[in-house]
Parts: C-alpha cells; sequence; structure tokens
C-alpha cells in the first residue's frame, strides 16, 4: 500500500496550496524513488526472464530518449518532477531488470556491484557532501577538466561511502542488532 499512498499523495500535492508544511515534505518529488524501491522490491518474485529484459531495455531507452528529449542530462536537475522522471522511473525498471535476471539465474552481478550496494546506503547519505567538497577544492586548485571531475567524482563518493559505512553505519547498524535481540530475549523470558 505504500507506493499506492505516494502516488495518490503526490498527484494530490500538485493541487495542495496549505501552509501546512508536513504533506509537502512527505510527498514531495523524490520520496517517489522510494516508492519506486518499493514496488520493485514488492514485484521481484513475478519478474520473469523475458520481463527482465524488458524492463533493462526499457529502463535505458527511457532514460537516453527522455534526457535527449529534454535535455536534461545532470540527475541534480532544479526540478523534482524532471529528476524523478528522468532518473528515477527509468532507474527503478533498470533495478527490477537486474534484480529479475538474477533471481532467474541469467546474469550475476559483478562483486565490485554487489560491495558498492553493501555501502549504498553509506552513499545515498554522503554522496552530495562529497560531490560538494570535491567541487570546491577543485575549483581552488584549478580542476575544471570534465572528464577528470567525472573519473575522481564517483570515487571519492565511493571511497568516502566505505568509511562513512565502515565507522558509522556498520557500528551502529551491529549495536542496533545486538538490542534488539537483547531486548527480544528479555521480552521472551
Amino acid at each position: 500500500f505504500l507506493p499506492i499512498i505516494f502516488f495518490t499523495g503526490g498527484a494530490l500535492m500538485t493541487l495542495y496550496n496549505g501552509d501546512w508544511f508536513f504533506p509537502r515534505f512527505m510527498f514531495y518529488p523524490f520520496v517517489f524513488e522510494f516508492a519506486f524501491g518499493c514496488v520493485v522490491f514488492n514485484t521481484q518474485t513475478w519478474v520473469s526472464s523475458r520481463l527482465s529484459y524488458f524492463l533493462l531495455a526499457s529502463g535505458i531507452l527511457y532514460m537516453v530518449a527522455f534526457s535527449r528529449h529534454t535535455g536534461y542530462l545532470a540527475p541534480f536537475s532544479t526540478d523534482p518532477w524532471m529528476r524523478v522522471l528522468l532518473w528515477g522511473l527509468p532507474s527503478a525498471l533498470i533495478v527490477a531488470g537486474l534484480v529479475g535476471l538474477e533471481r532467474n539465474h541469467k546474469y550475476v552481478l559483478p562483486r565490485i556491484l554487489v560491495w558498492i550496494g553493501g555501502i549504498s546506503y553509506s552513499l545515498y547519505l554522503s554522496h552530495q557532501l562529497t560531490i560538494a567538497i570535491f567541487e570546491k577544492i577543485g575549483q581552488r586548485i584549478g580542476l575544471h577538466n570534465f572528464a577528470v571531475i567525472l573519473l575522481i567524482g564517483p570515487i571519492l563518493c565511493v571511497f568516502n561511502a566505505w568509511l562513512c559505512w565502515k565507522l558509522i553505519e556498520k557500528p551502529l547498524t551491529d549495536r542496533a542488532k545486538k538490542w534488539v535481540k537483547k531486548l527480544s530475549w528479555v521480552q521472551a523470558h
């Protein structure tokens, strides 16, 4: 029901003119990307090999065609709806296709991608800060070569995400798991 709530709420928010901030925050367009992830997770067992190939190809073609048509090449578009349409929806199709291929034993993801998936929450939370810092440093040292930025930026984002995962996320997750296990043991006895 969560994706249905988000899609309905998002549609209603285009008509909302009230002063209360919560509905605007809760149904902000970026939240649709979360809803897409929920849909992919909850439908992954229904995806056949044939449908997986279709979803993967559709996502890639959609992203290429839409970005060429609109001129929005950067995921940092100022229009949040454009970001959802250009990056969120096709990314969900691509992920659904890849998950389907892996579940149906048609494709095994490279270990590096599985590892990045393991640190993806830290990557999600830290990449904006990493990019901002990298841009400031790059401006100061005169680094304006787009190819160098595209090469170094993702490497720095992944490295910083790994540090955040190793030093913050993993220790907190491990502690939370121990706490939940201990709490459930206490409640059982």
